[in-house]
């Protein structure tokens, strides 16, 4: 199996030695610039590759300054290539070609580069003097942008999903000073947990911001830190995950448009949010990247649903049955602080006591003793005293006290 691929790519070597591409216009363009583009299809390119010829059809207009390259297999950009056609070049289309690195010739004014491999981006322009208008590299391998950021007049900048770009889950929008003019800046599915701008850079041009698909949490996320932003107009949140957000804050930014959709809010705070940034002409898109299953939807946002949250209208309670009504949250909350009710119904009476059991007050048990001996005591005198009597004759009396 091995030497069978090893014969393979021997053998693509070798029919790649001495080739010649010539492109087909193709009316219209293979972009969204409705400008011809003349379509380079099926080139193999790499570092031992040699003595391979560019050229554009003999009928075609010059100089050709539209150039896609489709379903190719180039690992850089062909020095031959560029020795053709690079003196005139605007537009370069080279998306899903497992580039490696990619050069930004000295006219080029958009580059479509997205889903290659790119770490490394050749500058043949750069400062004040630079062309380069839109540069989309989004679906590569960058570590850093430091080259890019002379491209003093890039407009429009795509870096999504390039992985390595964050690897510390945080982006520090400072590395992108000296992008005055920049107008759109996408940063989505970059597995940004943190934003920081260590060095309070000002953005005056930036329109447009996408921060989609990525890991932003509503605890780390504050609205004004935004404002470093003059013209930010637009910004996507979707599909992160936050479960709320100081949507009242998007007032101060002055936002126009704000995608939400695909994080994890709550369905009963859906509406009210909605609702408020459309009343204050804040447009709300439902845009999102991933569906909402299992979650579900709210006002076609996906939402979760708070299992101790009761949607249905409070009624008040009725007369003859208080505690069966469902009660209004905050007045449950409230009651929950108050001391108990007194009752106002009359005390029920004690029951008698059972037999056998003593209920008696202990003091008045003593006194009732006390008042028994006594009475006793007293009748034991009074009938010692009629016995002493009894035994003296008639009309005598007592001779001393003893007697008594």
């Amino acid at each position: 199996m091995n030497l069978l691929l090893l014969w393979v790519v021997l053998i693509q070597l070798w029919t790649t030695q001495g080739q010649s591409y010539v492109c087909t216009v193709q009316p219209g363009g293979s972009g969204t610039d409705g400008e011809d583009h003349c379509v380079f299809r099926g080139v193999f390119y790499n570092r031992t590759t040699a003595n391979v010829q560019f050229a554009a059809p003999e009928n075609s207009p010059k100089p050709i300054t539209h150039i896609s390259f489709e379903d190719s297999n180039i690992q850089q950009i062909p020095p031959e290539f560029v020795a053709e056609f690079g003196k005139y070049l605007k537009v370069l289309r080279v998306e899903n070609c497992r580039l490696r690195s990619v050069v930004v010739t000295e006219r080029l004014e958009n580059l479509y580069a997205k889903n290659n491999r790119i770490d490394k981006v050749i500058l043949q322009q750069e400062g004040a003097s630079s062309v380069l208008s839109v540069l989309d590299l989004d679906g590569n391998n960058l570590k850093d942008v430091k080259n890019i950021t002379k491209l003093k007049n890039l407009k429009i900048l795509n870096l999504s999903s390039n992985s390595q770009l964050v690897p510390d889950n945080t982006f520090d929008f400072s590395t992108l000073a000296g992008l005055n003019k920049l107008q759109e800046l996408s940063l989505a599915n970059l597995g940004i947990n943190y934003l920081q701008n260590t060095r309070k850079t000002e953005f005056r041009s930036i329109e447009l911001l996408d921060l989609s698909s990525n890991r932003l949490l509503n605890s780390d996320l504050r609205i004004d830190s935004f404002n470093v932003f003059k013209s930010l107009h637009t910004i996507k949140f979707n599909d992160n995950f936050m479960d709320s957000i100081d949507y009242m804050d998007f007032l101060d930014i002055n936002l126009k448009t704000v995608y939400l959709n695909g994080n994890d809010f709550e369905c009963q705070t859906v509406k009210p949010m909605l609702d408020y940034l459309r009343e204050n002409n804040i447009e709300t898109p439902a845009d999102r990247v991933k569906p909402c299953a299992p979650r579900k939807e709210e006002e076609g946002f996906c939402c979760n649903v708070n299992i101790n949250y009761d949607p249905r209208p409070q009624q008040p309670p009725a007369e003859e049955d208080v505690g069966s009504i469902a009660s209004d949250p905050v007045e449950e909350r409230d009651q929950d602080r108050r001391p108990p009710a007194t009752p106002t119904q009359t005390p029920p009476t004690e029951p008698a006591a059972e037999s056998g059991t003593d209920k008696t007050n202990p003091i008045g048990w003593i006194i009732g003793v006390g008042a028994v001996a006594a009475i006793l005591a007293a009748a034991g005198i009074g009938f010692g005293i009629y016995k002493v009597r009894s035994k003296r004759p008639p009309g005598t009396m007592p001779c001393n006290q003893d007697e008594l």
